[in-house]
């Protein structure tokens, strides 16, 4: 399906565009799962078979909404992985993440909407203050330090 932009109406998938499906299975290390339907895969495999498919349209911006939700640790870091290479060779990614904690360790950019309307856009630092999380959220917010990272804890 990540080939179709780029097909004709009737068109078959040609030898071009194999190599290109090949090599998004191969970035998302689902090659060995190339043959299964998606309806058999876990929740992780097909996170990543529908990031392969995005690869696949050779895109300069990538959207994902949410795209470790529901997923165990090791899937999660295997696609933020994959998105910062991505985001390394020079595509744009822009993703829906309700975690939090996730987004500030991960994104460069942070956009809260709240209310329908745009209420912060930039650092991930300026994004999470405490004012912000209680405003938007209705929750409060502490934060802890372990090395060089910084981790939100929410409480009522």
């Amino acid at each position: 399906m990540g080939r179709n932009p780029h097909m004709g109406r009737f068109e078959g998938v040609g030898q071009k565009d194999r190599e290109i499906i090949e090599r998004a299975l191969r970035q998302t290390n689902i090659y060995a799962l190339k043959d299964r339907n998606i309806n058999e895969l876990s929740g992780g495999e097909g996170q990543l078979a529908i990031i392969a498919r995005a690869l696949a349209t050779e895109a300069s911006v990538i959207l994902l909404d949410e795209p470790t939700s529901g997923l165990d640790v090791k899937h999660t870091l295997e696609i933020v992985k994959i998105l910062y290479e991505l985001k390394e060779q020079g595509k744009t990614i822009l993703v829906t993440i309700h975690d939090l904690n996730l987004a500030r360790k991960f994104c460069d950019t942070i956009s809260i909407l709240c209310c329908g309307k745009l209420f912060y856009s930039g650092t991930p630092e300026g994004a999470f203050t405490e004012e912000n999380i209680k405003q938007v959220f209705e929750v409060n917010v502490k934060e802890y330090k372990h090395n060089d990272t910084t981790f939100l804890d929410f409480y009522k």
